[in-house]
């Protein structure tokens, strides 16, 4: 994919060169004959100041950081105008979460990417900016969908792990352990098959409650895990930050909640 790079940009380098993402990032600013930027740190207001005194175009990062980064308020201190795309990956972003990127950079196009060490980062088109289904738009990478899990392949996939005497892949394919759901040819990923929470038998992806407590007016930030529970195996459990004055909805977003959720 990287033969094809001829749109030199300025690029800031937030994934580090150990993750499959940063890689994407080094490679592709290196063959269309783009700027790094490379920062001291990674902390908001840090990379908020380099995006503008370099002019940066372009930010490829994750979920989290944009998620501090909104409660940092730091986006609003700096001028991020520059910036014309912004891309994000490597963990599940909330609905709530993507509107919230789209109205911190109202300029820019914000793409979803998906990939992985074990296969590298094809080249993906998102369905619209205010949504999360996304498409592998690459003819070296076929995917297909066995009880929900993704499993892809390419000519770039690693052929194994080092001493490890099971095959990576099956049939060219490998699994990815994601859980997605399927529209056309449209997927949206819905998290690690790993991270889900059993609760009496009934299958609780943390990400999607985290997105409906982020929806409540009274709520900033959400982080949902499980807790083991004699009778049903694991609860689902939530730690909240209330935004100011959020104590007084209380009751009226508990309704609001309650409805959600059934």
């Amino acid at each position: 994919p990287f033969a094809t790079a001829n749109k030199p940009l300025r690029t800031v380098a937030f994934l580090l060169f150990d993750h499959i993402a940063g890689l994407d990032t080094l490679f592709y600013t290196l063959c269309s004959g783009g700027t790094l930027i490379i920062p001291q740190d990674r902390s908001t207001h840090s990379i908020c100041q380099l995006i503008q005194q370099r002019r940066a175009q372009v930010l490829p990062t994750s979920p989290s950081f944009l998620n501090l980064l909104f409660l940092s308020g730091d986006a609003r201190v700096f001028d991020l105008a520059s910036l014309e795309i912004v891309t994000f990956g490597s963990e599940p972003m909330s609905e709530s979460g993507l509107a919230r990127v789209n109205r911190m950079f109202p300029g820019a196009r914000v793409i979803q990417k998906y990939g992985a060490s074990e296969f590298g980062s094809p080249r993906s088109k998102s369905r619209g900016d205010s949504d999360l289904w996304l498409k592998i738009d690459s003819d070296a990478f076929k995917v297909k969908i066995i009880d929900d899990i993704l499993w892809v392949k390419s000519s770039s996939t690693m052929l194994g792990y080092l001493n490890c005497p099971q095959p990576l892949v099956d049939d060219g394919y490998y699994c990815t352990g994601d859980r997605v759901e399927l529209d056309g040819q449209w997927l949206r990923i819905l998290g690690r098959h790993s991270d889900i929470i059993n609760v009496g038998g009934e299958k609780v992806f943390p990400g999607e409650v985290e997105g409906v407590l982020l929806d409540l007016p009274a709520i900033e930030d959400a982080l949902v895990y499980a807790e083991a529970n004699l009778l049903l195996g694991n609860i689902v459990c939530a730690k909240i930050k209330l935004t100011e004055g959020g104590g007084s909805r209380a009751s009226e977003d508990s309704k609001l909640l309650k409805k959600a959720i059934r």
